[in-house]
């Protein structure tokens, strides 16, 4: 058993050696020049400087990405709804092009806290809000803290419901393998979890991959992912019965391996003003994984009185 254990340690040290030294080298220009376009625009908010986009316009729609991911899981969308709303969306602190936030602070209460600041800094006060996974956690908790703000909620296979001692699978691994997972995943890693994360392996193309893998391997984006993984969060899914906005919950029937699609019916029990769809042979990332049929769906229930 010794030697297994030596063995799979000294595997993870060279993935972690050759998936920082093969390739480009992966620094905040090279991500800047590849991942921002003319619609990406920076601000600063509480000591992070916050990528965003801004696009369409009408009731705004604020989307928010999940754990490990950017605001490019919404490009569907975006192109979809701009016609209808302003799609606002953004890097959440420890992830994407926005990078580590300053005071290494991950907390549920920080990004609340960063959210409304970002949102009165654009002077927007009313508007819906929708978040996949780890921003839909953020994106219910938020419509707690500030009921009045909120006119309908998306939740997309939504987290909350998990707790420190039962997390995911993939985020078990990240647990146990802090120094790749510090450090940025390699990209066997990173190509693993989105099959996972994926009901259609087909779907989950080189592009999409070399994506997730280079934004993850941005300077502290991989302590942040660790930090957040690693976390004792404070459980408030007893408030949801609270909320009475409007809700659409949105779920991949395959999504195993991240949170399982039992979490939305638990959502759909304490919710109560909310109706679900389950999404066959999608996985934990309908919005990217299905953006047409997902806006489709998302339209229809924003615009519904």
């Amino acid at each position: 058993m010794k030697k297994l254990i030596i063995r799979t340690g000294l595997i993870l040290n060279i993935f972690v050696v050759f998936s920082c030294t093969s390739g480009p080298i992966i620094t905040v220009d090279y991500l800047n020049d590849k991942y921002a376009n003319e619609l990406s625009k920076f601000t600063s908010i509480q000591g992070s400087y916050i990528h965003y986009r801004d696009q369409g316009s009408g009731m705004p729609l604020i989307l928010l990405h999940g754990i490990g991911s950017s605001l490019h899981t919404w490009d569907g969308w975006a192109e979809i709804l701009k016609s209808d709303y302003r799609v606002i969306r953004l890097d959440l602190p420890g992830f994407g092009l926005t990078g580590a936030d300053s005071t290494n602070d991950y907390s549920m209460k920080r990004y609340i806290s960063m959210l409304h600041s970002f949102l009165e800094s654009l002077d927007i006060s009313d508007f819906y809000l929708a978040g996949n996974s780890m921003g839909g956690w953020i994106a219910w908790e938020y419509t707690l803290d500030h009921p009045k703000h909120v006119k309908k909620l998306i939740l997309i296979d939504a987290a909350g419901f998990i707790t420190p001692d039962n997390p995911p699978k993939p985020m078990r691994l990240s647990q146990k393998f802090k120094k790749v997972t510090t450090k940025g995943a390699p990209k066997f890693m990173i190509r693993k979890s989105l099959k996972q994360a994926y009901g259609d392996k087909r779907k989950v193309t080189k592009e999409l991959v070399d994506r997730y893998f280079e934004l993850n391997s941005r300077p502290g984006n991989g302590l942040a992912f660790y930090t957040i993984v690693t976390a004792k969060h404070q459980p408030r899914t007893s408030g949801l019965t609270q909320i009475k906005v409007p809700t659409l919950i949105m779920w991949g029937s395959e999504d195993k391996k991240w949170i399982d699609v039992s979490h939305a019916y638990l959502f759909e029990e304490l919710l109560t003003n909310d109706q679900l769809i389950i999404y066959d042979g999608v996985g934990h990332l309908p919005m990217e994984e299905a953006p047409q049929q997902t806006a489709e769906d998302a339209r229809q229930f924003l615009s519904n009185q």
